[in-house]
């Protein structure tokens, strides 16, 4: 049964009752035996035959393609001179794909199989790759507009009419009427000031130009731009690139590096193109055309393609969707339908060879929940742990779908999760129905409201008070105070019909149920007395038939009739007025003789 305690404090809830997180990493150990099977057959394969084919590994999201994958590198590492390499496709998704792939290639056999390659080529090779510097130069000079040159041409003469007009001054010449004019002195004079003149002259000339409504550059309000241009200067720039190889370029490298690596007759490579399934339509799609251009080679050309062998796990349903998702529209003649058997022709085509990861069958599933269960929580009874077993096996009674090991692991660590969180105030199979009805999208609130949850089956299985801890996880609160909110509604619907026999089952069956009560009234009459004024009546007849009033303590008794009685005398009427209306009218009048008058006139305006 649920607890009705109080949650106790974060640095205690890691002390009462210890949580692990169960990783959702590839297992390297074959927990229900396909798994080993099918990584054997591939090893097997590789190891007799000869490669240049695609391997498919088929299998639906979490069914355990990676565990294959775990398994069949122990098995190739037990082969002389076989590697294999896991390019993790989701983990560069967004990343250039052929740069990436190559880099991937190269590194794995520089750093772990130094022996297979030549390092020092492959590393400048790699730099190549990587880093493609572009270098582009720009050469500039300053130039003088017309008038900074007149103003530079001025400022040369100005030695020379200084030394006219000096001598001019010597020889008594004036430039007044006062004396003798020499026009010697006075061209001295003019060469003298004749930078001062360009300048006068030039701004002249743009006031006037811009008072005719021309355009004037916004830098001619700068006087020194009217006589000199911007400064133009010699530039050199140098960009790294990262561009993704060419085809052509690719095929080149991957080719050249396979030949090298794959050169000495006993050398075999397996690679593992692994994650398809989760990347990006656009990016899936761009490896697939990778593929297919080393795929394709000519083994008569390529020697070395004989020794290499390619593998590629995927859900066939995700990959499928690829084409779906770039496809038009569905329309009335299936586009959908005809992208869809494209895909499936593809596949066939590319992959010769497949094998399947089946679905875990019932026992399977059932032990490996159980041994993750008793990881996770280890002060836990078994008791419980096959309690949630058989949750779960309800959950797909129908027996299309099976639980695979990566929803087991997420189902257990969200169980998990809110473990660590409420303890054991929630029993743990309650946490774990929970959870199962969150990863089904249900709306465990409004489940709880129209009794959808718990179904017939998970109530047989955890009992009836699984509501109560539904209500509390929901809500995020204590039991009791969680069952207090999931109650309102029910007795707010109660008392307005009147519906005496759930009135009273709550009453016997509920802990709280009068401060629920009170709350709920408080909450109903504010609506009622708007929307349904006769719902009050039916709450006084329904308050006093199921004897509520008189088993409640006396002072909340007034206080709550007084919060009906004050609603009541607002409404203007009371329609449609029913038997259950009439009494709960005169109980009202009996009990509150002050309202009599306002009740009266509105019950006539029923009438």
């Amino acid at each position: 049964m649920s607890k009705d305690l109080k949650s106790p404090p974060p640095a205690q809830t890691a002390l009462n009752c210890p949580t692990n997180l169960i990783p959702d990493s590839p297992s390297s150990e074959d927990r229900f035996g396909p798994h080993q099977d099918i990584a054997k057959a591939i090893a097997n394969l590789i190891r007799s035959g000869d490669g240049g084919r695609p391997i498919g590994l088929t299998g639906t999201w979490g069914s355990g393609k990676s565990t294959v994958v775990a398994l069949l590198r122990k098995e190739i590492e037990t082969f002389p001179n076989h590697r294999m390499l896991v390019f993790d496709a989701w983990a560069h998704d967004g990343d250039p794909l052929r740069r990436t792939f190559l880099q991937s290639l190269i590194r794995f056999f520089r750093d772990a199989y130094p022996n297979w390659i030549s390092k020092e080529s492959w590393t400048i090779r790699e730099a190549d790759l990587v880093r493609r510097r572009k270098v582009s130069e720009t050469e500039t000079s300053p130039h003088l507009t017309p008038a900074g040159k007149a103003l530079g041409i001025s400022a040369l003469l100005i030695p020379v009419g200084s030394a006219l007009f000096s001598q001019g001054l010597r020889d008594g010449a004036s430039l007044l009427h006062t004396g003798p004019v020499s026009l010697a002195t006075l061209f001295g004079f003019l060469l003298t000031v004749s930078p001062l003149l360009v300048l006068i002259c030039f701004a002249l000339a743009y006031r006037m130009k811009s008072r005719k409504g021309d355009p004037v550059h916004i830098e001619s309000a700068n006087l020194i731009a009217i006589f000199i241009q911007k400064a133009e200067t010699k530039t050199r720039t140098e960009t790294t690139e990262t561009p993704d190889p060419t085809s052509i370029e690719f095929e080149k490298t991957f080719t050249d590096l396979m030949g090298e690596a794959l050169e000495p007759a006993e050398n075999r490579f397996v690679l593992v193109m692994d994650n398809l399934d989760r990347i990006e339509a656009d990016g899936a799609l761009k490896i697939w055309s990778t593929l297919q251009t080393f795929l394709q080679l000519d083994t008569g050309k390529h020697a070395w393609l004989k020794k290499l062998w390619v593998v590629v796990p995927f859900d066939q349903k995700s990959i499928s969707r690829l084409w779906e998702k770039n496809a038009p529209q569905a329309n009335e003649s299936g586009e959908n339908k005809k992208h869809s058997n494209f895909a499936s022709s593809f596949l066939d085509k590319t992959f010769p060879i497949r094998f399947d990861v089946p679905p875990l069958v019932l026992s399977d599933w059932r032990a490996y929940l159980i041994e993750m269960l008793r990881e996770a929580f280890p002060n836990h009874h078994e008791e419980e742990f096959e309690t949630i077993a058989h949750l779960m096996a309800v959950e797909r009674m129908d027996g299309t779908v099976s639980h695979t090991p990566r929803e087991i692991k997420m189902v257990v660590n969200q169980i998990g999760a809110l473990h660590r969180q409420r303890q054991d105030i929630v029993p743990l199979p309650h946490i774990a129905y929970y959870v199962l009805l969150q990863r089904d999208h249900a709306e465990v609130l409004k489940g709880l409201t129209d009794k959808t949850f718990p179904s017939e089956e998970a109530a047989a299985i955890l009992g009836d008070n699984v509501q109560d801890s539904l209500a509390a996880l929901a809500f995020g609160l204590e039991v009791s105070t969680s069952r207090q909110l999931l109650l309102e509604p029910i007795l707010l619907a109660a008392l307005s019909k009147p519906d005496i026999k759930t009135l009273l089952t709550l009453r016997d069956s509920t802990r709280g149920f009068f401060d629920v009560l009170d709350e709920a009234v408080v909450h109903g009459i504010k609506d009622w007395q708007k929307t349904a004024g006769i719902k009050l009546l039916h709450a006084v007849a329904a308050l006093h038939d199921s004897n509520l009033l008189e088993t409640h303590n006396s002072c909340r008794v007034e206080r709550l009739l007084d919060r009906i009685a004050y609603a009541a005398v607002s409404v203007e009427q009371f329609a449609p007025l029913t038997k259950d209306a009439e009494n709960g009218f005169l109980l009202l009048i009996k009990q509150k003789a002050s309202s009599a008058g306002p009740l009266f006139r509105a019950y006539q305006n029923t009438m």
